[in-house]
């Protein structure tokens, strides 16, 4: 063996990377811990409000390429927030970035495990990238979370009806 010996131990990649800010080191650590970025960067709540409504209006012109860019930010602001995943998945299917929309839907959808909203647009973007098995996935998961919420019931009709469109079964029979 070598006199020159390297230690075995193993660095934090962020640690020197964010070793001269600390400020930046410390926001890190709030967002691990739960915070959002917004929070701990101390924006105020009105701030991303009026941020969430430029978007939207944005979005209602028909601008979705700088609609994207201001949902992201959101996204990046408050990674919690289902509203600001939905803006960003429906500017990126609205500017034909199916797989990149299916991602965000699903993030929505994490938000909210009561809503079918988010897999129904999820399964839109799968089935205009001609995902047929992730299509019918996303639209049986609307289907089962509507469930008999009368609420929902709309949500439930259209995801039964995208599942009937593909000739695809609300449950799939085991093999075996």
């Amino acid at each position: 063996m070598s006199a020159n010996k390297e230690e075995n131990t193993i660095k934090d990649p962020l640690g020197d990377l964010l070793a001269d800010d600390p400020k930046t080191m410390e926001a890190l650590q709030l967002v691990m811990a739960g915070a959002t970025m917004a929070d701990a960067k101390g924006i105020p709540e009105k701030q991303v409000e009026g941020l969430y409504a430029i978007a939207y209006q944005v979005y209602q012109a028909g601008d979705y390429k700088r609609a994207e860019a201001a949902f992201a930010t959101l996204c990046l602001l408050n990674h919690l927030e289902k509203r600001f995943w939905l803006g960003l998945g429906g500017a990126r299917q609205q500017l034909g970035k199916y797989a990149e929309a299916a991602q965000a839907f699903g993030l929505a959808a994490v938000q909210d495990l009561l809503d079918p909203t988010p897999p129904l647009h999820a399964g839109m973007c799968f089935m205009a990238l001609k995902d047929k098995t992730n299509a019918a996935n996303a639209f049986r998961q609307a289907v089962l979370v509507a469930g008999d919420k009368p609420e929902q019931a709309a949500g439930k009709r259209q995801g039964q009806a995208m599942l009937e469109l593909l000739g695809a079964p609300l449950f799939e029979e085991a093999e075996g």
